[in-house]
């Protein structure tokens, strides 16, 4: 098991490609699949932010030095498949805000996909 800060509780430093390996379902897909669902969550985040933090009309090109901001993050541990969400952490200590997966995002071992909104597709009860 480990804690936020990628470590497992014994203390030792776990690798990117451990840490995601074990947190992130291999219904998902291999490393490149799990590595690029992260990608796609942290843009969302960062995305969701700048529209609700920038107004359009402020949105002016910078015209000296561009410095890249600090980026958000997605907390592993928040990914929850079952109901295609995720929390995002915005960078500086941002509120911490929860967002639906992307539709069609692979959300169970039998393929089913995420929805616009709304947990993961159940599938049918077997007939008896």
């Amino acid at each position: 098991k480990s804690n936020s800060e990628g470590q497992s509780d014994t203390g030792t430093t776990r690798t990117p490609i451990a840490l995601l390996n074990s947190s992130i379902p291999d219904f998902v897909g291999n490393y490149e699949r799990k590595r690029s669902l992260m990608s796609t969550l942290v843009a969302n985040c960062k995305t969701k932010i700048e529209e609700s933090t920038i107004p359009v009309e402020s949105r002016t090109p910078t015209t000296d030095v561009t410095t890249e901001p600090p980026s958000s993050a997605v907390n592993l541990a928040s990914v929850d498949f079952k109901n295609c969400t995720y929390i995002c952490k915005p960078p500086n200590n941002g509120t911490r805000f929860m967002m639906h997966m992307p539709a069609g995002t692979v959300c169970d071992q039998r393929n089913k996909k995420c929805p616009e909104s709304g947990p993961c597709p159940t599938p049918p009860s077997p007939a008896c």
